[in-house]
């Protein structure tokens, strides 16, 4: 009898804990709905996105938490008009032939095409006076791989050198004289700095394979307006741990903002990024919220702004940190989650991968991609100043296929995953 009362009660718990996780997959789908939505408008400027945003998150944390803005300001280089490309009079697709590169000031008119060989993108031939006289008032296509081999070096830790330093200004910015550029590449050409805080005197494009070596002219409309001063915020929430004397914690971190309006008629919605980290974040919050799920030490939850601006609120945070970096024993940042397959990317603190190896395989993720420590995520400036870190990202067919893309929305949303990651993260947090 004792037996069978013990079974039905392991059994009732049981089925609470998976009505739980039903609930919290829920509310999951519902936060990225809510901020996928048109009424978001892709959470930047246009129909002050980002604004709805920051009301949407706050009106959702916990009660349990105490929470303020990090306030800090930059420039925006904003594109909410005609965006288009035609090479020989043919029109290019945005996303798929093409993009424009967010530091690309407004541009109107047809331009001779100038390929610069191959042989002359090294740091003591792109310069010279010939290429000056031959590339002058012309659309320059230059390999991209090449060009990043040659010049491009990691983004500068610190916050002030992040808004004064990129790889593009300090390279094609010389190039003055030309009337754009056209860097080619395989594969459909993503932009991971999506908003920039500077524009180059001339538009920047990047084209895949099908661009060709033989076009003659080309041809531009874009319009850009540059916001003098974007007033971003990030949130902070404090969720209080049980030992009071505990100095320790642990952030979160999901980045906001997205790309908003990218051309006229093109709402990047976001779903999976990182509308998807968000709602991760959120429902974490409100699992570590009830008493019987809080740990010891305090958690900070840190929902950034700018973050496709260069990373610009997770630098600034650690810039201008609110609780000592010294006293974080982990960073989690959660970034494309939304999407469906078993394989996960993660980016890890050394020390700590075996440990987390295991950790996956407990929860149901067989496949594993290790990436490099990469700065096109929040995680990077905590890890420059030495906190440790963890990024997770779910790998998906729709991942790479629609990032930065329109395409990004809820019809390629996946929630088929969510309860591995938030367990994983789960255990993550009690093992560390």
């Amino acid at each position: 009898m004792k037996f069978k009362f013990l079974s039905l009660l392991t059994l009732l718990v049981a089925m609470q804990a998976v009505t739980l996780v039903a609930q919290d997959r829920d509310r999951f789908e519902n936060i990225v709905r809510t901020l996928s939505s048109e009424e978001f408008c892709g959470r930047s400027l246009a129909g002050d996105g980002i604004v709805k945003t920051r009301e949407y998150i706050i009106s959702n944390l916990s009660p349990q938490a105490a929470w303020q803005y990090q306030e800090f300001s930059f420039p925006m280089n904003v594109y909410d008009g005609k965006l288009e490309a035609y090479k020989d009079g043919k029109k290019m697709e945005l996303f798929k032939d093409y993009i424009v590169k967010e530091f690309s000031p407004a541009a109107k008119g047809t331009y001779p095409v100038y390929y610069l060989p191959n042989d002359c993108v090294t740091k003591d031939k792109f310069y010279n006076a010939l290429n000056r006289e031959e590339m002058a008032g012309k659309f320059v296509v230059i390999d991209f791989d090449l060009l990043r081999e040659n010049f491009f070096i990691d983004t500068a830790p610190d916050y002030n050198l992040c808004i004064s330093y990129d790889n593009y200004q300090q390279t094609l910015g010389k190039l003055s004289y030309v009337a754009g550029v056209v860097l080619t590449q395989k594969g459909r050409p993503v932009s991971y700095k999506a908003r920039a805080h500077y524009t180059l005197p001339f538009p920047v494009l990047v084209a895949d394979e099908s661009f060709g070596n033989d076009v003659k002219e080309i041809t531009v409309d874009i319009e850009a307006t540059m916001h003098p001063r974007y007033n971003a915020k990030n949130i902070v929430a404090w969720l209080p741990g049980k030992n009071k004397e505990c100095s320790k914690y642990t952030i979160f971190v999901a980045h906001m903002d997205h790309l908003g309006i990218f051309g006229k008629g093109n709402v990047m919605f976001g779903a999976n990024d990182n509308a998807s980290g968000v709602a991760a974040l959120l429902t974490l919050m409100e699992y570590y919220a009830k008493e019987a799920n809080r740990p010891e030490e305090s958690l900070l939850f840190l929902f950034t702004d700018g973050e496709e601006s260069n990373l610009l609120g997770s630098h600034f945070y650690v810039k201008s940190p609110l609780k000592p970096l010294e006293d974080c024993r982990y960073v989690i940042d959660l970034d494309m989650v939304g999407d469906n397959a078993q394989s996960l990317s993660y980016v890890i603190t050394p020390s700590d991968e075996e440990a987390f190896k295991k950790l996956c395989l407990k929860n149901g993720f067989n496949t594993l991609n290790k990436i490099d420590f990469t700065d096109y995520c929040d995680f990077y400036p905590f890890g420059m100043k030495g906190v440790p870190y963890i990024y997770l990202s779910v790998d998906g067919v729709n991942k790479d296929k629609y990032y930065h893309s329109p395409s990004d929305n809820l019809s390629t949303f996946s929630s088929s995953q969510y309860e591995r990651l938030f367990n994983l993260v789960i255990d993550f947090v009690a093992n560390k």
